[in-house]
């Protein structure tokens, strides 16, 4: 962290450590003023401790030795345990030991002040602070977890923190289209985003959470959450129009997202894109607004709800091994056909990913392209992925088969009459 020349470092240091036990000792007073048991500490106290922390910190580099930081633990842990002994001896049963535990790691963030570590002190004191503040909420989450969840949890955690890490982002194939680290990101992300629903389902209901889900998923990828969604959707209990409210959302959100990556590579594009975007993105919203409507009618009459944890990686790997082979596909086409034949490229490119194509025709404009062809392949790509996702809920959701049909025979007449238009 830099200070101003006029300010002394060591001063700010102190004033971090400062600020540190008062963050801490703040939410450690509020809680004892809430509770019937008397508990370690309030916010002088932990101002103290994290002031104590700095001087030993602070020592500790003068003297370049690490025997302040040592005299200084050893000093706090007697302290905190005689205080506590003598707490249990006084309510006449066991007392819980956050409050001491906050203590130590209060001495540590001061000492960290002094010891040229302010930047993740700090941070560590917010995080610290948001924990403690925490308790019931995080208390009432894990009484809600069952074994399934916290078998969920590490095998995300296995894929994400083990597996990621080990594989090359370098080409592995001839045309250098195939990462394994980005195809194993995909099927990560695919895979957290069921999971992400499946908790947001059991917490905030299915209409809710299918929304939030498809809402959330859409951002990076409409594929991926229409791959999660359709999955999900075939647990007992769960509504059809709330997977299809999910699923057009995340239609939605990808329809804004290329608007406002042309707008921010070819702002002068927009304009040109106002009216196949403005359409396609209309003719979305009414199917999000007839199927929330259902939903919303539908809840009055809930029935009950039974689904399965859905994180499962086989079905994500098989997404992304179809994902490489569109890849290998859409670079041959590129590679091989002439520019005159762009529509077909953006079709097939749509087929996989429909942000790279519209960045690349974005700035392609810019020299020499023509903005009509280059909203035509935008459109064509965006039709096309919409087509894809289609198809992936009709092979992975037999229960929305008929509604998703419906919604694509839609949403491809308002494209084709916009076409018409142009």
């Amino acid at each position: 962290m830099d200070f101003p020349a006029t300010l002394d470092p060591v001063l700010m240091q102190f004033a971090a450590a400062f600020g540190i036990g008062g963050l801490v000792g703040l939410e450690r007073e509020r809680h004892r003023q809430h509770t019937d048991v008397e508990q370690f500490g309030g916010i002088r106290t932990f101002i103290l401790i994290a002031e104590a922390g700095a001087i030993c910190g602070w020592l500790a580099v003068a003297l370049t030795s690490s025997m302040p930081i040592a005299a200084g633990i050893i000093a706090t842990l007697v302290l905190v345990g005689v205080s506590s002994f003598l707490g249990m001896r006084g309510q006449g049963h066991a007392l819980g030991v956050t409050s001491e535990f906050g203590a130590l790691v209060t001495f540590l963030l001061g000492a960290m002040t002094t010891m040229g570590a302010v930047d993740l002190a700090v941070m560590l004191g917010v995080v610290s602070s948001v924990v403690l503040a925490f308790k019931q909420p995080l208390h009432s989450m894990i009484r809600g977890l069952s074994r399934d969840d916290v078998i969920g949890g590490l095998k995300l955690l296995v894929a994400s923190v083990i597996v990621l890490p080990l594989l090359p982002d370098q080409a592995v194939d001839p045309w250098g289209v195939v990462r394994p680290w980005r195809l194993w990101l995909m099927v990560i992300f695919i895979s957290g985003l069921s999971f992400a629903g499946y908790v947001a389902i059991r917490r905030l209901g299915p209409g809710r959470g299918l929304t939030v889900t498809g809402a959330l998923g859409g951002l990076v990828s409409s594929t991926a959450a229409s791959v999660s969604i359709a999955r999900m959707s075939n647990d007992e209990g769960l509504k059809p129009d709330a997977a299809m409210l999910g699923l057009l959302l995340a239609w939605v959100v990808m329809i804004i997202r290329v608007a406002v990556e042309v707008a921010v590579v070819r702002p002068s594009l927009l304009w040109e894109l106002a009216l196949p975007l403005g359409v396609l993105g209309v003719t979305c919203l009414a199917c999000v607004g007839v199927f929330a409507w259902r939903v919303r009618h539908a809840e009055r009459s809930e029935g009950e709800l039974n689904i399965a944890n859905p994180f499962e990686l086989l079905p994500a790997i098989q997404f992304a091994g179809l994902f490489a082979l569109v890849l290998v596909a859409v670079e041959i086409v590129r590679s091989e056909l002439p520019e005159a034949w762009l529509y077909l490229v953006a079709g097939v490119s749509g087929l996989v990913d429909v942000d790279a194509i519209t960045l690349s025709l974005a700035e392609q404009v810019g020299s020499g392209l023509d903005a009509n062809i280059a909203v035509g392949g935008i459109l064509i790509a965006s039709v096309s992925n919409t087509l894809v996702k289609v198809g992936i809920v009709l092979v992975l959701a037999p229960g929305l088969r008929v509604r998703v049909a419906l919604v694509g025979l839609f949403v491809t007449a308002a494209a084709g009459l916009t076409f018409a238009l142009a």
